[in-house]
């Protein structure tokens, strides 16, 4: 489903943030991307959301050659991204609900389809009794769940995680781990990049291991 072949990611004359990365993701695979902070994890994240493109290589995902897609095409393929960040992103003036709501709202999609959409969601990460409160009033672990929830509520062809747990205290990021697992196992495919390498290890899903931009292991 997804292809990453052969990318190279150089900014300038003198620093490659990837280079030469190949591997593929299969529908229903999750993977966790591991490495230390400037490892290249969240640059290739953003290859494959098209916030940037590769020096050399090629990026497909299902349907969508990334390399030949037109600028116009950009929020269709978006459309089946889930992205969950690891500042949440959550807007400050909208409750839970209305957040998780959001890109469905983008999207066009009734009214009606949106509230039974939003409200198994937050079912499926434990906040929906949380669905009236404001981010300010979430704990950490709460308010990723809820930008986990946004993420997940277009039931996306690839969820990606950008060190979703990086704010987060040891419990919560391990329980946030078991929460992408289980979606996982519901059907969902899922990348999610950590520096938290021990972990990740503990949960028997495929490891991505890059160190300076190169992948030295890929172990399933």
């Amino acid at each position: 489903m997804l292809e990453v072949k052969e990318v190279t990611k150089e900014y300038g004359d003198r620093i490659t943030a990837l280079s030469n990365v190949s591997f593929e993701l299969e529908k229903g695979e999750m993977a966790f991307l591991t490495g230390a902070s400037g490892a290249g994890k969240s640059t290739l994240l953003r290859l494959i959301f098209r916030e940037e493109f590769p020096t050399s290589g090629e990026i497909s995902l299902g349907p969508y050659n990334l390399a030949e897609l037109p600028k116009s095409k950009i929020p269709d393929l978006r459309r089946h991204l889930g992205y969950v960040f690891q500042d949440f992103r959550l807007i400050s003036e909208r409750t839970a609900f209305e957040n998780v709501a959001l890109p469905l709202e983008v999207a066009g999609k009734a009214l009606r389809y949106i509230r039974k959409r939003v409200d198994e969601a937050m079912k499926q990460v434990g906040v929906w009794q949380r669905r009236n409160s404001y981010p300010r009033q979430l704990s950490g672990g709460e308010a990723q769940r809820v930008a986990l929830a946004r993420a997940i509520a277009n039931e996306p062809l690839l969820l990606l995680a950008d060190e979703p747990t990086g704010n987060l205290d040891m419990k919560n990021s391990r329980d946030l781990f078991e929460l992408f697992c289980k979606l996982n196992l519901q059907g969902a495919t899922v990348i999610v990049a950590t520096h938290q390498v021990a972990m990740a290890s503990e949960f028997g899903k495929r490891i991505l291991h890059l160190e300076d931009g190169i992948l030295k292991q890929d172990k399933k």
